[in-house]
């Protein structure tokens, strides 16, 4: 299913009012999990000049952005990824 960039706004925000997670709302709603998380990375991508996302270990992570020359770098624990891409989703 081909979603427009508007429906999926549509529901990551869906997806956050109701507070569950996301492999809940795909399930639910017959979501592709992995279309999901590549959903929001185009749209990250496109909100933002430069991404950049690591795994440096099987428990950390680690996400650059950067825009019109201002850089931000978040470092952490894979248990937060889908709260810093909610936040990072409603700045869209």
């Amino acid at each position: 299913m081909m979603l427009s960039d508007a429906q999926w706004k549509d529901l990551f925000k869906a997806q956050k009012d109701q507070g569950v997670s996301v492999k809940s709302f795909c399930r639910k709603n017959q979501i592709n999990y992995a279309a999901w998380y590549k959903a929001r990375k185009r749209l990250l991508e496109r909100n933002f000049a430069a991404v950049s996302c690591s795994q440096p270990s099987n428990a950390s992570f680690s996400l650059k952005l950067e825009q019109h020359g201002k850089k931000l770098e978040v470092n952490g624990p894979l248990e937060l990824l889908p709260a810093i891409s909610g936040m990072l989703g409603s700045l869209s």
